[in-house]
């Protein structure tokens, strides 16, 4: 609160080890909220050779015409960058995080990320972060409304999919998440990506916000259960 913080929020893959520790930790009672996260995708090199062979007639279709034109995030002008978001008036969780950070273990890869020109005017992106070694995760990935349904989510995948590829960093793996209310996006990659996946979870989103008591109420509750969960030994 010191901090001008107003809520805490994770997310957490259902169905694994940890599960139903992360969810005593978080419950309705102590004020956190819950909704459904990602739903969480990932592919391994050899899935992602197949998945691009699989989308490059998706790819040449929607760009018969030649109006699409991908560069790498990089080559678009600083400023441009910083406002694209808010200038094509993107939801939050879309705009681009144009900030590397000082993480070591999530960079921003600039080749990989990439902006979609349609007659050389922006209309979407797909940034990637690179996570330790040898894994990209798809951070967002957008097209303005109007533009979906023409293709064009699967070219920025495909471009970005085929520079992991021949990225010198030599990617092992790759993830990104799709929204569950998102159905279009579901089911186009139901039909299109899942046939290659190497696997797909999904995630639990839970918040709280901090206040009214709820901070007090999160002590409470951690404080109860101190040496019931933690390393043994």
């Amino acid at each position: 609160m010191e901090l001008g913080w107003r809520s805490l929020g994770l997310s957490y893959p259902l169905q694994h080890a940890r599960t139903a520790a992360i969810q005593r930790l978080t419950p309705s009672a102590a004020g956190w909220l819950h909704r459904p996260g990602l739903q969480l995708v990932n592919i391994s090199r050899q899935g992602g050779a197949a998945l691009v062979q699989r989308l490059e007639p998706s790819v040449a279709q929607a760009n018969r015409q030649g109006r699409f034109t991908l560069i790498p995030w990089r080559d678009l002008p600083v400023p441009q960058r910083q406002n694209l978001g808010s200038s094509l008036q993107a939801p939050a969780w879309a705009c681009p995080n144009d900030d590397p950070g000082q993480d070591a273990l999530q960079q921003l890869d600039p080749e990989i990320s990439c902006v979609l020109l349609d007659h050389q005017q922006p209309i979407g992106w797909l940034i990637a972060h690179r996570v330790g070694d040898r894994l990209f995760r798809v951070s967002q990935w957008w097209v303005q409304p109007q533009r979906q349904g023409q293709g064009t989510a699967l070219l920025l995948l495909h471009r970005a999919i085929a520079g992991a590829l021949a990225s010198p960093i030599g990617y092992h793996s790759g993830a990104f998440g799709m929204e569950p209310s998102n159905s279009p996006a579901i089911r186009l990659c139901q039909r299109k990506i899942l046939p290659h996946a190497s696997g797909v979870s999904q995630q639990q989103h839970a918040w709280l916000l901090l206040c009214d008591g709820s901070l007090e109420r999160l002590h409470a509750g951690l404080e109860r259960r101190q040496g019931s969960i933690g390393p043994t030994g």
